[in-house]
């Protein structure tokens, strides 16, 4: 389910992923809209945190502020490496869109937030990232 709706928000409301374009537009779906009045879209979303050697953070296109977000709809894994994607959380039951990359192992994470994903290239990017917090 937290694969699904971090896919679905990527693509724009789309439950296709394709890396060819005329094939992803041509199966394309009018975005959904969320409670908020907003699209459930990942597009135009601000990263909000940036805590050096623990997490970068986006995924409040509600508000851009980590006050906010919405799901549209897991497995408990480790936190045991630096490109652990995960779903960001207030407590209990309320992953939204929120989500946050390790930027090392973050094991009082474990059993708190859903690992959803981990990135495989592009390291140099979350670097860069991390140095700007």
């Amino acid at each position: 389910m937290a694969c699904e709706n971090f896919a679905t928000l990527c693509t724009n409301g789309n439950t296709t992923l394709s890396s060819n374009k005329n094939q992803s537009q041509s199966k394309k779906v009018q975005t959904p809209i969320g409670q908020s009045g907003k699209p459930l879209s990942y597009e135009d979303c601000v990263i909000h945190r940036v805590v050096p050697n623990f997490i970068v953070q986006g995924g409040d296109f509600v508000f851009g502020n980590g006050s906010g977000g919405e799901s549209r709809a897991g497995l408990l894994l480790e936190h045991d490496r630096k490109g652990i994607v995960s779903m960001g959380n207030s407590g209990k039951n309320s992953n939204t869109s929120q989500f946050f990359i390790t930027f090392k192992d973050a094991p009082q994470c474990d059993g708190k937030h859903v690992i959803f994903g981990e990135v495989i290239s592009g390291y140099e990017v979350l670097d860069a990232i991390e140095k700007v917090g």
